[in-house]
């Protein structure tokens, strides 16, 4: 018999998505949670100086690494904190992964005057592909998994999920057949593989390429980071072809590059910038 709570099952699931950092400010709704991944000793909970600075400082682990990372936040006003800093993941397409508690489950839609209750699901709607909240313990897993496809998948983007505080701290005796069968591997519920290009109009693209006497290559979102392409900074740089950037991949390619011209804005305001670019007869948008 496994005796466990929300909680652990919430850990359990996340470390079953490879996730080893955890960004959060210590909230006391979130405290069994923090338990747990202390015990286990794999996973590592990093304190930022505000709940706004969390899910900033997990897009910047999730883009130098294309490792997987959750900002965590308390009920509340934590959560408002949290929100404006879902922005920057939001604008640069990156898949952090917001987790929170919510009151008890039987004070929610509508809250019954409780301490700090918000509709913290719909609150975060404008900056997160997909919100949810797990109603059950059960549910956990099914919906962490979910949240990691939505927040993967297509163009990459940030995601929330609520977890009441009777859920996330209710005890469950469970078998461990009951317990095991919680936790569906992630490569049952979404793809994991590389998804080869079109070849026939990966050679007409190269043949443009060649052929032109003036190219430029412009990187647009969410190109470039270890989660999404790898080999774009070396491939830019065998092409031999002036590249110009966005403010949405910045850090792809910089000063150090031998072939980055400099930011497309600044690049198009400047009288020459925006000669060399009328007079490019071949221009290559690279974009997620």
């Amino acid at each position: 018999m496994k005796v466990t709570n929300g909680a652990g099952i919430l850990v359990e699931a996340l470390a079953a998505q490879g996730v080893t950092h955890v960004f959060s400010i210590s909230g006391g709704q979130m405290s069994a949670a923090y338990d747990v991944m202390d015990r286990r000793g794999d996973m590592a909970v990093v304190t930022p100086r505000c709940e706004t600075s969390a899910p900033i400082m997990a897009a910047g682990y999730i883009a130098s690494t294309g490792r997987p990372a959750v900002s965590m936040c308390t009920v509340g006003a934590g959560v408002v904190y949290e929100m404006g800093g879902m922005a920057v993941p939001w604008l640069r397409y990156l898949p952090v992964v917001s987790i929170a508690p919510q009151v008890q489950s039987w004070k929610m839609k509508p809250h019954q005057a409780s301490l700090q209750a918000c509709d913290q699901d719909e609150l975060f709607k404008p900056v997160a592909k997909f919100t949810a909240v797990a109603g059950q313990a059960g549910r956990i897993p099914q919906l962490v998994n979910r949240a990691f496809r939505e927040a993967l998948s297509g163009s990459p983007g940030p995601v929330h999920l609520d977890v009441p505080v009777d859920v996330m701290m209710g005890r469950k005796f469970l078998s461990a057949g009951k317990y095991a069968s919680l936790f569906p591997h992630p490569s049952s519920t979404r793809y994991g593989g590389r998804i080869p290009g079109d070849p026939e109009a990966a050679a007409r693209a190269v043949d443009a390429v060649k052929k032109a006497r003036k190219p430029l290559v412009v990187l647009g979102q969410g190109v470039g980071r270890p989660c999404r392409a790898p080999g774009v900074p070396a491939l830019l740089e065998n092409l031999n072809v002036p590249v110009l950037t966005t403010l949405l991949c910045t850090g792809v390619s910089g000063a150090k590059s031998p072939v980055f011209a400099g930011d497309l804005s600044a690049f198009a305001q400047s009288g020459e910038g925006a000669k060399i670019l009328a007079e490019a007869d071949a221009v290559v948008v690279l974009a997620a």
